[in-house]
């Protein structure tokens, strides 16, 4: 049997079981198939959490080491990300971050505290370009009520580090100074993200709609 159809038998194979044996053994199924394996080569306690280094080598290319995050011995989150030699944060749920410092053994969590903005309260929306931030202008009425019902329903994206002006690389496309019952609030924006004060992003709109900003600006 040629190489090529003896691949072609594997693939036909692995979708038999996925369709016959279901999710956990088709899994294995192709692991086996394509020659991956992993093996626990680290772990981490700390209070009542345990991170497991795994250490797995897949059917082509180098070994790579999956991080996994158990609380009270269940599992709770997985594709642990390594910040530096002791950091390691997880992601157990939307909006919710665990770094864990394996080194001095502290846990830091970031949740994501979005506020809702109340329309009946909002004074103003002024936006401010990214590019020259001595254009401004005050979002209309229907713009303004736009805006803050995208907002109120925007979901998180992720966290991230930084001064809140750059947290879009190379810079933000426009910020927004938000006016509401005599207090400010700023968010910086790029295509369909938007970030609070808090570093956390959120997806505005879509993410296939890069020109939400632009419509509020230019419309």
């Amino acid at each position: 049997m040629s190489k090529g159809l003896k691949i072609a038998f594997i693939i036909i194979s692995i979708l038999i079981v996925l369709i016959v044996g279901g999710g956990y053994f088709a899994l294995k199924t192709i692991g086996e198939a394509f020659g991956a394996d992993c093996e626990i080569s680290n772990t981490w306690t700390i209070n009542e959490y345990e991170i497991i280094e795994n250490k797995c080598l897949g059917w082509a290319g180098p070994h790579y080491y999956p991080l996994d995050l158990k609380k009270n011995g269940e599992y709770i989150a997985s594709s642990g990300y390594k910040l530096d030699s002791c950091n390691i944060r997880f992601e157990p749920e939307n909006g919710q971050y665990l770094i864990i410092n394996i080194c001095d053994e502290k846990i830091t969590e970031l949740k994501s505290q979005k506020t809702k903005i109340d329309i009946q309260k909002v004074d103003s929306i002024i936006m401010v370009s990214g590019i020259d931030p001595n254009k401004t202008k005050k979002l209309s009425r229907i713009k303004t009520e736009r805006f803050i019902k995208d907002w109120n329903k925007s979901k998180v994206s992720d966290y991230r580090d930084g001064i809140l002006d750059s947290i879009f690389h190379p810079n933000y496309q426009y910020k927004l100074k938000v006016f509401e019952n005599g207090n400010k609030k700023e968010f910086v924006t790029f295509n369909f993200l938007i970030a609070d004060e808090s570093n956390w992003t959120y997806f505005i709109t879509n993410d296939s709609d890069k020109d939400y900003m632009n419509r509020l600006w230019n419309e």
